[in-house]
């Protein structure tokens, strides 16, 4: 993962989808990269790159925050 990851970034924006059924391992995953892309991602931003973060999760026809106490967002 840590390779390919400057690549990605210097391409503009990078986006993780996890999309499966209920129980399938999404969560899991998820929780495991965060940690090796945060540090990695911060060691890119010491070299005048902008870091931005924002976790959504969307179910049963509606969109949610997770970083905002899951606030429900509209998707245009």
């Amino acid at each position: 993962m840590k390779p390919l990851l400057p690549l990605l970034v210097k391409q503009g924006i990078l986006t993780v989808f996890a999309y499966g059924q209920t129980g399938s391992g999404k969560t899991y995953t998820m929780n495991g990269m965060q940690e090796t892309i945060v540090h990695e991602l911060y060691e890119l931003a010491k070299k005048n790159f902008t870091v931005a973060v924002s976790y959504f999760e969307i179910y049963g026809g509606r969109c949610l925050d997770l970083l905002n106490d899951k606030a429900v967002l509209n998707i245009l």
